[in-house]
Parts: structure tokens; sequence; C-alpha cells
């Protein structure tokens, strides 16, 4: 390796010296982005406070691709393999070879000791005379510490949060279980003031009588709850779900999940939230309160208390309620808001229970009946919970009533050409119910319907599309696009499987 002096007229000779037992795999890189870097140089631990500040970690089990977490984004951490091999190199090895005091000499060069690096002269390549040896300030001399021909590097990628719905499943929280939580929680209560008095009034008999011993018996019984393999704490989930903090937060409440009394994050069970809502909606009209207005969480609470646990009717209240703004105290507010889209979906899962697919006219009419008078159904609630496909069987059957009638259809006539036809019909596809896997959700979908449009997709692939990544091109990758033509002759791109 040559190089040309600071004003560039002369080429000198540069030694190159490698330790002794260098390997490939002494050192490992990383490269970082700008934001990571600043992310992992604010991570502390606060001893005063004994909490984790702005922590990044690496999260998931040994079976998983590593997964470095921020306070709110995830990373894959992936192998990039170099054509090249690159040395690290240290302009001058005495600030790890030798030491400033005289207390320890083990490290330093001596002819007993020698230097651990082996020479390597490499001359200019023009086959000039090497000057002079540089001085000894000179930095003619680089010390080879490592060879590296790969590192690591860092992309931002969606939450591993597909495994939470399914662990969160595994035992759903009833009413009757809030209850027994509450009951134990009560009497435990009782029994700790019972033994602060008993305390109490032994040490108030030890001042009068200080030659009486005190015999405490101790329990043998542990006060803590046995580890559940079907129940998962913060600290758990945050070991197992490679996922940021606050992204996993984000899908708890998603999941509407809750915490029990022992920390272990659950999910209601569905007939649970379906008879604390009836209870809730029925608490309304004993009221005479519209069900969009504002209402204490804890006026119907109290109200319920004799029927279900506190705790459970607040959270199956604000289940159904306005969400507050990202970060908000939302536990901490007594007053919220019904919201009609998320009452009106109630409704639309409990008809799906009774027909399954359910004929769209006769859906549309029976999911506005069930709803409260202020609230208006919408077909833009069922985005993402169930799709509007066109019945076979039901077309037959309009035909055959429509020539019965002389074409009046027999039923009632919808101006507005986006309202639900005869020979229509909606299907219940919750999200719960496919593959957190790409590639196979989208063999389930094309299961269904063998063609989709990009809007009829997108509700259902938006949570497993990565983020720098646009809809068109995760389809691009495993669906094929054709261009349809309608009976007015309007074309529209619309996606089948490869």
């Amino acid at each position: 390796m040559a190089t040309i002096s600071e004003e560039g007229s002369a080429a000198c000779e540069t030694e190159i010296q490698f330790k002794q037992g260098i390997t490939d795999g002494t050192y490992k890189l990383l490269e970082l982005s700008a934001e990571l870097l600043a992310a992992i140089s604010s991570s502390r631990f606060n001893a005063a406070a004994g909490v984790a500040e702005n922590m990044v970690e690496l999260r998931g089990n040994e079976r998983d691709e590593a997964a470095l977490c921020t306070r709110d984004k995830t990373y894959v951490v992936r192998l990039v393999e170099s054509s090249n091999t690159h040395l690290l190199v240290r302009a001058d090895p005495d600030s790890i070879f030798t030491t400033s005091t005289d207390s320890d000499k083990s490290h330093e060069l001596s002819d007993d000791n020698p230097s651990p690096y082996k020479k390597a002269k490499i001359t200019p390549s023009d086959g000039t005379a090497a000057p002079p040896s540089p001085s000894p300030s000179s930095p003619a001399i680089r010390y080879v510490e490592g060879m590296v021909g790969q590192h690591y590097e860092c992309i931002e990628t969606r939450p591993r949060l597909y495994a939470l719905r399914e662990m969160l499943s595994r035992k759903l929280y009833t009413v009757e279980e809030a209850e027994e939580e509450e009951n134990r929680a009560a009497e435990a209560q009782r029994r700790m003031e019972a033994g602060y008095m008993e305390m109490m009034n032994e040490e108030e008999e030890m001042m009068q009588h200080p030659s009486h011993p005190i015999v405490t018996q101790s329990s043998s019984s542990s006060s803590t709850h046995p580890t559940h393999p079907t129940l998962f704490t913060t600290s758990m989930l945050r070991r197992l779900i490679q996922s940021s903090d606050a992204q996993l937060f984000s899908a708890l409440r998603s999941l509407d999940a809750i915490e029990d009394h022992s920390g272990h994050w659950r999910v209601l069970h569905p007939s649970s939230v379906e008879s604390v809502l009836e209870s809730i909606l029925t608490f309304f009209i004993e009221r005479g309160w519209k069900e969009t207005e504002a209402v204490s969480a804890e006026e119907i609470a109290i109200a319920l208390r004799e029927i279900y646990p506190m705790r459970i009717t607040k959270h199956v209240l604000r289940m159904h309620a306005h969400k507050e703004e990202e970060g908000g105290e939302e536990e901490e507010d007594d007053v919220v808001t019904l919201d009609p889209s998320k009452v009106c979906l109630f409704r639309a899962v409990q008809l799906f229970a009774q027909k399954d697919p359910y004929p769209a006219a006769a859906f549309m009419n029976a999911w506005q009946s069930s709803v409260p008078e202020c609230m208006r159904v919408d077909a833009s609630m069922l985005r993402g919970h169930a799709i509007l496909e066109t019945s076979a069987a039901l077309e037959a059957a309009a035909a055959r009533t429509a020539s019965v009638s002389g074409g009046s259809g027999g039923g009632v006539q919808r101006s507005s050409s986006t309202s639900p036809t005869a020979a229509q019909q909606w299907r219940y596809l919750p999200l719960s119910s496919l593959s957190p896997l790409v590639k196979t959700r989208l063999a389930q979908l094309f299961a269904v319907r063998s063609k989709w449009s990009l809007a009829e997709l997108e509700p259902y692939l938006d949570e497993v599309r990565e983020p720098a990544q646009t809809m068109e091109q995760l389809l691009l990758k495993y669906a094929r696009p054709i261009t349809t033509t309608d009976k007015a002759g309007v074309k529209s791109i619309v996606y089948t499987k490869r």
C-alpha cells in the first residue's frame, strides 16, 4: 500500500504488522443508521430508579431471526457477506499493550515480552526507492488487530406480533374468573388487616410483659402464584415477542387485552363481552340516555357492580368507546363516549353467529334494526371483518323471482349502485381467522375468492406489510395482476393467485 505525502510529491513506504493468532471471527461489525446509533447511545439503566431508560435490546428465542428493539421500532438483524476482506488497524498498539503506571509491567513490550505483531513490509507499486525509515511520530506503521469479511445490518421491520393473539387466546378471561379474583383479593386484604392487628396486639403484650416470649408461625405456602404456561406477564411478553415496547402495548390495546390481578395479560371471552355490553346498553335505556352521549364509566360500573366486577364493566365500556389519542391517559379518564362503529360491529358479529353467509339485503335490514335508534349502520364498518360477494344460488333465485313478478325484483328497490343486490351476500371473514404469514394469508384469501381488487385486499394485508413496502409491491411478489372490463366497459385491475 502506497501513501502520498502532504505535498503530494513523494510516495512513502508503509509497514503493516499483523497481530499473532489473528482470526476472522475476533471482531463483529454492526452497521447502524444515525437514528439507531442515537437510540443505542441514549440507552441506559437508571440505578436510582431501578428501571431501564430507552433500552435497546435483542429479543426473541434461539429459533427466531435476531430482532433489535428500540423504544418504538423493531429492526431485523441480518448478516451481509462481503467479497473483500477488510483489515481492522490501530495506529498505536501501546494504547492496549502498555500501561502508564509502574504497578503492572506485564503488558509492556520488551525483549522478554516481544510485540504480538508480525511485520509485513509493503512498498510503493511504482518501484521507486523507499525513503528512510519514518520517525516514531510518523503514521506510516499500521497495526492489524483483526479482519472481517462480513458485517451485520439492521433493517426496520414490522414487529413480530403474529404469536401474540394466539398466546392470549390460550386461556380466555371470563367474568366468573374475574369475580373469583376479586373475592381472593378481598380475602387477602382482610387477612392482611387481621394480621396487622394481631401484630399490634403482640407488640402491646410484649411491652406489658417483656419476659414473655412471642412465638411466630411461618406459613409454608408460597404467596406467589405458580407459573402457568398459558398466561403471560409483561416481562414474559417482552422476552417472547420480537417487538418494541411501544408496538407491543399498541398491539395489546388493539386486542383489548387487560391485566388480571396477577399481572397476566388476558383477553375477555366473547360471551363475557356480550353479556356485559348488553347490560351496559340496557342501562342506557333505563336511564334515558342517548348511546352517543358522554357518560361516566364509574357511574355505570357502580350501578352494575352487583352483576359484574367494576374493572370488567369499565374495560368493556372502553372497548366500545372512542379511543384516546396515542399516549393519552385512557384508563384514568372517567368520561367515555360509545363509538357507533364498534357498537354496530358488535351487533353485526351477533348476526353472523346466526347465519353465515347472510343475504346482503336481509342482513342490512336486520343489522339496522338491532342497533340503537341514534346509530346508523354502514357497509364500511365491515371493512376487514366481512366481504360482500355474489352468490350463484341467490342470483338464480333473484332471476326466478324477477321472472315471476314481471321483472319487479320482488323486493325493496335501491337507487344506489353501491347498495347490495338480491344476488349478493355478506360472508364473515375476520382478520383473526387468517394466517400471520403473507403467503399463507393470500392463499387463504384466494381460496375464498379467486379475484380481489386492491381496495378489497388492503384491510386484510395492511398489518403484514413491511414499513417501507407499498401494497402494490407486496402483491407483485405473491399475486398476479390482470386487467378486466365490466359490462359498462370500465377497465380495472384485479389480483389472482400465482
